[in-house]
């Protein structure tokens, strides 16, 4: 299945979503590590 075709069959909301998880497998292991480094 293309990208055009998910995007036809999620909507925006389908294309937000992805982005957002995307988003988050970047940001949490990294504040994770911040947190963890400036803690210890």
């Amino acid at each position: 299945m293309s990208v055009q075709g998910l995007v036809k069959k999620f909507g925006v909301y389908g294309l937000i979503f992805f982005t957002v998880k995307g988003l988050l497998w970047l940001i949490v292991p990294a504040v994770l590590v911040y947190f963890g480094t400036g803690n210890g």
